[in-house]
């Protein structure tokens, strides 16, 4: 349980704040960009960036919102299976290894 929250932590910082970041920066590049041309300066990293970003995978129309939430997607899947397989093959979540008996070995 402690790794799909830390997991979700990840997902915060990633996807609802650090990449909104980079999203508002690739906005705000486009009109710099357009005076840019409109003096003769080829400046298309904004640009191509989202035309990167934007492409077909397997019948969806994916872009970097969709494949960061897939991929955190799949880790916590992964993390809940491996939580549920935990459960069913030993009867708990407790996965402590027990110490060794105070008594000497003969």
């Amino acid at each position: 349980m402690l790794g799909i929250l830390i997991w979700l932590l990840f997902w915060f910082a990633d996807g609802i704040w650090y990449h909104r970041l980079l999203s508002g920066a690739g906005y705000a590049a486009e009109p710099v960009e357009k005076q840019l041309k409109a003096h003769g300066v080829t400046a298309d990293l904004s640009t191509e960036i989202q035309k990167a970003s934007h492409r077909e995978w397997l019948g969806w129309e994916m872009n970097s919102t969709r494949k960061l939430n897939i991929f955190y997607g799949i880790g916590v899947c992964t993390l809940t299976i491996t939580a549920l397989a935990l459960l069913f093959l030993t009867g708990s979540f407790d996965v402590s290894v027990p110490t060794p008996s105070s008594t000497p070995a003969l």
